[in-house]
Order: structure tokens, then C-alpha cells, then sequence
């Protein structure tokens, strides 16, 4: 059965990707495979590793494994990190801050505290002409956890597909988790795929990558710590409280997710 990481950003996601370039490279011979985007269609192969002498994957990863389920017929085994939601949206931010390559180039040379205790910015975040002016800062900083995990995935509000994050996308995507499943839309025809899904939880990543090792045979839990983003400043009062009002449902939903990941330590 092929296995998914659904990487989600600023989640420890390229410290696992060291151990998948381990597990699935040097200890069963199998060899790397990339596929660029079709057209930008992100249910196109994107990142994967392929079992030794044939083309099945055996593992996807990144952020376009989402959509991994189409790849082939197989059933398809997902998994991804959850970190405490404010926590990522700041280390999110100054990673756009840091990293030269980072698309969000609208928020270049601007501190965290101009962007996040505006009025201005959060005047209208769900708005999807500003989504598309602003390339992609939305739903990064809004209840982006409730969209990720949603059937519509991270990023494809980017064309007007799927509805925004909302109650009932945050029940029921709790509901998956406790269920251990993932709906997926195609973003192409409308079908609707579904796939196993374990959620694990960054603040805990030994006990996670300890149960994910258990669950697909990983050989080494080792933890490279790589690609830790730096602060650039303290936030203030306001961008503070203003992240809690927009990330409500980011907010309960980590806290759900938390307290799954206990019962999925004491059963396995």
C-alpha cells in the first residue's frame, strides 16, 4: 500500500523528507523520481520515490501529495504534522522573511508586527482577488489547517475552487481525523477519492515519528533538525490577539488533533 506525506508548511515537513530520502532510497534500493507540474495542475505526479525496477510509487511527498490518490488505484495511506497553529503562521512568516526563493514577496521587508496588528490586512482576508494580487498569502495565516485538511486541499482557492474555511469544514474535518480518512477532490474532474489518514503533532515529533516508524516499517527515527526559520522580532499584543481571532478554528482543531494523537499512541 503506497503511503502519502502530506507536507504542510512550516510543520517540521523537510526534517521528514530527510527520513523518507533515507528509508526509501538506501534501505530498499528504490529510486527518486520528480515530475514537474502539468500546466500547474497539482493532481500531476510532483514528488515521489518509485519501487526498484518498476514505475509504482511506494511513497509521495509535498505539498502536491494531496492529491496522491489519483496517482494510482492503489489504496493510498496519508499522513501529515500539525504544529501549534500560531506558532506555524509565525514561523511561516519569517520564512518568507529569511528565504530568498519565498513566493510571498508581497510580504518582503516588512515586519511582522506592520503586517499582522494592521487593520488593513485583515480588513478583508478571504477575499480571492486579494488571495490572487497577494500570491498566496491567503489562507496561509487564516484557519489554513480547516482548508488543508478539508476535500479541497491547501492552495486551490487560488483558482476558485471549493468554498472557503467555515464550522462545518472544521467539524467535519475533525470527524476525519477521529475517523482516520481524507476525502479528496479532483481538481480537474470533480471526483472525489478517499485515502487512511494519520495526523501527528510537531511539538511531539519523537512519539510521531516514532508510531509513523511503527506504521510503515521505518527502520531509522532519527531527526535531522533542518530548515528552522529565525525570528526577526518579538510580536506585540495586537498581531497576537488578531492571530487568535482569525485562527479560531485552526485553533480547535489542533487541540482535537492532539488529543487523537494520544489514542493513536495508547493503540499502537
Amino acid at each position: 500500500m503506497p503511503i502519502a506525506f502530506y507536507h504542510i508548511p512550516r510543520t517540521a515537513g523537510t526534517s521528514i523528507r530527510r527520513i523518507l530520502d533515507k528509508e526509501y532510497t538506501h534501505n530498499r534500493g528504490c529510486g527518486v523520481c520528480r515530475a514537474e507540474q502539468n500546466q500547474g495542475k497539482y493532481f500531476e505526479p510532483h514528488g515521489y520515490f518509485t519501487e526498484k525496477g518498476s514505475n509504482r510509487i511506494v511513497c509521495a511527498f509535498g505539498h502536491e501529495a494531496f492529491y496522491a490518490c489519483f496517482w494510482s488505484d492503489e489504496p493510498w495511506t496519508y499522513f501529515c504534522f500539525l504544529r501549534d497553529p500560531i506558532a506555524r503562521i509565525i514561523s511561516h512568516f519569517n520564512f518568507t522573511q529569511n528565504v530568498p526563493s519565498s513566493r510571498n514577496f508581497i510580504l518582503k521587508n516588512r515586519s511582522i508586527n506592520d503586517v499582522f496588528a494592521s487593520l488593513e490586512f485583515w480588513a478583508n482576508p478571504f477575499n480571492p482577488v486579494e488571495f490572487l494580487n497577494l500570491s498566496g498569502w491567503f489562507p496561509w495565516y487564516a484557519n489554513f489547517y480547516c482548508r488543508a485538511l478539508s476535500q479541497w486541499g491547501q492552495v486551490k482557492q487560488l483558482d476558485g475552487i471549493g468554498p472557503l474555511p467555515d464550522e462545518e469544514m472544521c467539524d467535519q474535518v475533525q470527524a476525519n481525523i477521529e475517523d482516520g480518512i481524507i476525502r479528496v477532490v479532483h481538481p480537474g474532474t470533480g471526483e472525489v477519492r478517499q485515502a487512511k489518514l494519520v495526523v501527528v503533532v510537531t511539538e511531539r515529533i519523537d512519539d510521531s515519528v516514532r508510531l509513523l516508524s511503527k506504521l510503515f516499517g521505518w527502520a531509522d527515527c532519527s531527526i535531522p533538525e533542518v530548515n528552522q526559520s529565525t525570528a526577526n522580532e518579538e510580536i506585540n499584543v495586537d498581531s497576537w490577539n488578531n492571530l487568535l481571532r482569525y485562527n479560531q478554528m485552526d485553533i480547535e482543531l489542533y487541540d482535537f488533533a492532539c488529543k487523537n494523537f494520544d489514542k493513536l499512541l495508547k493503540e499502537n
